[in-house]
């Protein structure tokens, strides 16, 4: 099954194995979804800014040891 928005797996991110990936396509599809959306918002104007909230932290089951996270340069896209 092909479409215009399937996604490829060569780049994604990971938190280690057995865990699920996150397709870095799937970034710039949502971004792309959202900017759409906000277009035909009669309220949003042309040159609005959105501020999203970023990744939190996550403990390592009961610890206080907590995954690295960090948040990727790649997804910013350059032509904003």
């Amino acid at each position: 099954m092909s479409g215009k928005n399937d996604i490829s797996q060569d780049n994604a991110y990971s938190m280690g194995p057995h865990t699920f990936s996150v397709p870095t396509e799937l970034f710039d599809l949502n971004r792309k979804r959202l900017c759409d959306r906000l277009k035909n918002v009669a309220d949003v104007k042309n040159n609005a800014i959105i501020l999203l909230q970023g990744g939190s932290n996550q403990n390592f089951y009961n610890t206080d040891v907590e995954y690295i996270f960090r948040q990727p340069y790649s997804i910013i896209p350059n032509n904003l």
